[in-house]
């Protein structure tokens, strides 16, 4: 029976959205339970890090909730930049 309007985790945990089609969603956001996640050209939902989408770049937090207000980004020793967390 196919996976329709729910996550899924693989065993690598990393989790998945599934339409009402039971179509893996990707490269978009979703809106969920009033928070937006990032899906990935994978599926995989995006946690801890950095996500570009449409020429802007969005950060997303430990369980892959979109981040809002302030956040701390610095840069690793190749100039590549690298999310923090929240900045308080």
């Amino acid at each position: 029976m196919p996976i329709r309007n729910d996550w899924r985790q693989d065993t690598d945990g990393k989790w998945y959205w599934f339409d009402g089609a039971g179509i893996m969603v990707t490269n978009t956001w979703y809106q969920h339970s009033s928070a937006w996640y990032y899906l990935g050209s994978d599926g995989s939902m995006c946690a801890s890090q950095l996500v570009e989408n449409s020429g802007r770049i969005y950060a997303v937090d430990d369980d892959g909730k979109m981040v809002t207000g302030e956040i701390l980004v610095s840069t690793l020793s190749d100039g590549a930049l690298e999310y923090k967390g929240l900045a308080l």
